[in-house]
């Protein structure tokens, strides 16, 4: 029997409800096993939540218990540790720091083939293609700017771009992430995978009754990027016109303090639940009627992906990533990024026609099944393991 390849998956950190937590634990559940192995590094730790999540597998876990600045060598050293203990035959790198710790380790571990995941948007500063104040303005471009020092503004960015070329292969979950990384349309080391949603279990058929109270829901960390404060400031434009309303934000973050201020500023406290975070299961969208995911910056949203995959009918900012996959008056409406306006418009004309609501919905769940399952995720990312180990 052939030995399995070993990837060694290093990241900045884990938390319930993110997006890179989630492609790991699709990943490992539809690749672990006779072909592929695979073990997690956590630079920065792990909440319980995460680690309750992975209990049930047999993923080899390691987390790191230094800061992974980037003059922090111990961390490159650590890193380079675990994947020789590992026998790692792949290095697979994904944010910030584990990008950059996991790149240096794979060469000081005797030149590791690594692989990068780049998985949102948040590198367009130092794009090769275009410029990011080509973006749109918005009236809370400042909320949350303290959360970012220099270093995660210019730094980070800086490093993700331009060590792409210590990778044998970069794979970006969408074109315009692609595009932030090369110009190059032929370059045959940048691959698009598109993002997974675990189609086994956010399948559930929608059911369409007659509610009183209309609940419109959203699911993703609370940092400044998901957009939240147009949010909040439609629903507040919404309840104008509906009275039965409510609003359900799923996620955590060190954006809440800022959430929490604009809730009680625009008294919505009995409308707006700020739920933290939450088992990832199909009950994350249990009573909503109507997804929306109002960001300022996307690459590829699982959990957009996650809501048409329950028949939900959505609403998302037009932004390249989520144009790639809602099709508009198709599979869900698209909207102009920072324009609460349009959010409160498009989601009060799905509440006034539920016939149209449930036909997008269902759409969109006929379109995620198709063109995102893991299982198609899975196929296209062991192709790749095997590009790399046979290169």
């Amino acid at each position: 029997m052939p030995n399995p390849v070993k990837v060694l998956h290093v990241t900045t950190s884990l938390s319930r409800n993110g997006g890179i937590e989630e492609t790991l634990r699709v990943l490992c559940k539809r690749l672990q096993g006779y072909e592929f192995q695979f073990a997690i590094c956590s630079v920065l730790g792990s909440s319980k939540s995460v680690l309750d999540d992975f209990r049930d597998t047999d993923i080899p876990l390691f987390f790191g218990k230094y800061r992974g600045s980037v003059i922090d060598i111990r961390t490159t050293m650590w890193v380079r540790k675990v994947a020789k203990e590992f026998g790692a035959n792949i290095i697979h790198t994904h944010n910030n720091k584990g990008n950059y710790h996991g790149r240096l380790a794979a060469k000081l571990a005797g030149n590791i083939p690594s692989v990068t995941t780049h998985h949102d948007m948040g590198d367009i500063r130092f794009s090769k293609t275009f410029q990011a104040d080509k973006r749109p303005q918005g009236k809370f471009d400042d909320q949350g700017q303290e959360l970012h020092d220099w270093i995660a503004t210019f730094v980070w960015p800086f490093l993700n771009v331009n060590m792409d070329c210590l990778n044998s292969r970069v794979i970006c979950v969408s074109n315009a992430v692609r595009n932030i990384h090369t110009p190059d349309p032929n370059d045959e080391r940048f691959k698009i995978v598109y993002a997974p949603y675990d189609e086994t279990i956010f399948n559930a058929p929608r059911q369409v009754t007659e509610k009183e109270t209309i609940t419109i829901g959203t699911v993703g960390r609370l940092v400044p990027q998901k957009g939240y404060p147009y949010l909040l400031e439609a629903f507040k434009e919404l309840r104008t016109s509906v009275e039965h309303i409510r609003l359900r934000i799923t996620g955590e973050g060190l954006f809440r303090p800022h959430l929490e201020e604009l809730i009680r500023k625009n008294n919505l406290e009995e409308k707006v639940t700020l739920c933290g975070e939450h088992p990832h299961d199909a009950a994350l969208y249990d009573g909503i009627d109507i997804y929306v995911q109002p960001s300022v910056s996307e690459g590829c949203s699982i959990t957009l992906l996650e809501a048409m995959g329950m028949g939900l009918p959505v609403v998302a900012s037009d932004l390249d990533g989520p144009r790639e996959i809602v099709l508009n008056n198709e599979t869900g409406v698209l909207v102009p990024p920072k324009d609460s306006s349009a959010l409160s418009d498009a989601i009060l004309g799905l509440i006034r026609n539920p016939v149209r609501a449930a036909k997008l919905g269902k759409a969109a769940q006929e379109r995620a099944r198709r063109e995102f399952s893991s299982e198609a995720f899975a196929a296209r990312m062991a192709d790749i393991y095997r590009e790399v180990i046979l290169k």
